[in-house]
């Protein structure tokens, strides 16, 4: 229910501002510092947190931290820990962070490009699911660098590069913002080459197992957990289709058959989606790849609130399969969310319980563990 109302409240904040577009960025803020409230106060929801909280504990040097995670989220969460002595209270000094530059980047785009800021910001997180922001902080971090880099890349400036690297630092899954946001200014001909292209390597790699092991070993300690979770991902790989499919074949029949119109920010947001939706069905053959899919799914948040940035704005017919894709994203990502066994049955608030000591961490970290039984051990300690 804590997750439902939080949607709710969202998309009713982002449908008042398509319909008064003149308050967008004002409802734009409330709508971040309700995200900030709600994050915090449903932080322990989350699953991840049990091995969050055990690195932050258990670390006592910066060394032990960057043996435990990526560079840069090592040295923040270290610095967090001896300026704040606390993990929840880091945690919420992450999330102002994070949800800061989500909002700064999705301004961005929204004063260059048309789009529905109020929007943007709620598509960016249901999209992708509350477990980006919930559950992944590295990933979330990583996300929001990869927003900033994708900016510069619209405008060609090699920041890019070195936001791509920062949001590396963050979790090693954005290097594929580095490798393939560069394409998305290219010609059509290019994007769908490079798509074709990504997306059998994927599945290549799924049937040539042992081509993959030893390039993972050169990751080091990373790698090993990777190969972990491959392996076990391998030994009971069944290939199975989701209805998703369907909508990410509309997605790429129609950017083939589409003849180019508009202006340049939709020609290249296209290029991204064909890419998506392409490598999304890739990702199929090879499900730990699904950690991907954030990275490219903004493209399709984007021009959904491009097309969509007003009840007022005729829409065309790319809208109309932007917006089936953005629908069926939206159902399939949060059922499966709100779905899944291994979350709370019952959501709950957590600040006041925590700040007055009512909350026992320690505690529940051991409850969670005791109750998610995978076949690889989550819980790290």
């Amino acid at each position: 229910m804590y997750w439902v109302i939080f949607l709710s409240v969202c998309f009713s904040i982002s449908i008042y501002s398509m319909l008064i577009p003149s308050l967008n960025k004002v409802l734009a803020i409330v709508l971040t510092i309700l995200c900030f409230l709600f994050f915090v106060d449903g932080y322990f929801n989350g699953i991840d947190w049990v091995n969050y909280y055990s690195g932050f504990n258990d670390n006592k040097d910066i060394l032990s931290f960057l043996s435990s995670f990526e560079p840069l989220f090592a040295i923040t969460f270290y610095s967090l820990k001896y300026l704040t002595e606390d993990y929840y209270y880091s945690v919420i000094l992450i999330y102002a962070i994070g949800l800061v530059a989500l909002y700064r980047n999705s301004k961005d785009f929204a004063q260059k490009y048309d789009v529905n800021l109020a929007l943007l910001i709620t598509l960016l997180i249901f999209v992708n699911g509350i477990d980006l922001f919930n559950d992944q902080l590295r990933q979330f971090l990583a996300f929001v660098c990869s927003l900033s880099a994708l900016r510069y890349v619209l405008l060609s400036r090699k920041k890019f590069y070195i936001l791509s690297v920062l949001a590396v630092c963050f979790h090693y899954s954005a290097i594929v913002i580095f490798i393939l946001y560069p394409f998305v200014k290219r010609k059509k001909i290019q994007v769908f080459w490079v798509g074709v292209f990504a997306a059998l390597l994927v599945i290549f790699f799924t049937v040539s197992q042992e081509a993959l092991f030893p390039l993972l070993s050169y990751l080091g300690h990373p790698g090993e957990v990777i190969g972990a979770k491959l392996a076990a991902y391998f030994s009971k790989f069944e290939l199975k289709f989701g209805l998703l499919v369907i909508f990410d074949l509309l997605i790429i029949f129609r950017y083939i058959l589409r003849v180019p119109t508009g202006s340049e920010f939709e020609r290249i947001m296209w290029n991204g989606s064909f890419l998506a939706a392409i490598l999304h069905i890739s990702f199929y053959f090879m499900p730990i790849f699904q950690r991907f899919n954030p990275y490219f799914n903004v493209f399709y948040c984007l021009l959904f609130s491009h097309y969509f940035s007003s009840f007022f704005k005729r829409i065309n017919r790319d809208g109309i399969f932007i917006s089936l894709q953005i629908v069926v994203l939206l159902l399939s990502v949060n059922i499966g969310y709100f779905n899944d066994p291994a979350r709370p049955a019952i959501y709950s608030s957590y600040f006041v319980d925590y700040v007055s000591g009512r909350y026992n961490l320690d505690k529940d970290k051991v409850k969670r563990c005791n109750e998610f039984v995978t076949d690889i051990p989550f819980c790290r300690w």
